[in-house]
């Protein structure tokens, strides 16, 4: 199948977001993954 320059263009654009979207939310869990570490961890240290 042999795309035109501005299906090309439209698509790299489309791929481009859904990366950056990606990025983003993958970004969004490590930090809340990091949030709950801290968390557990101050509780710990209160229970001690």
């Amino acid at each position: 199948m042999r795309l035109h320059g501005a299906q090309e263009k439209v698509l790299e654009r489309f791929f481009k977001k859904l990366e950056e979207e990606a990025a983003s939310v993958s970004q969004q869990q490590c930090g809340a993954r990091k949030q709950l570490v801290v968390f557990f961890g101050n509780a710990g240290i209160g229970t001690r």
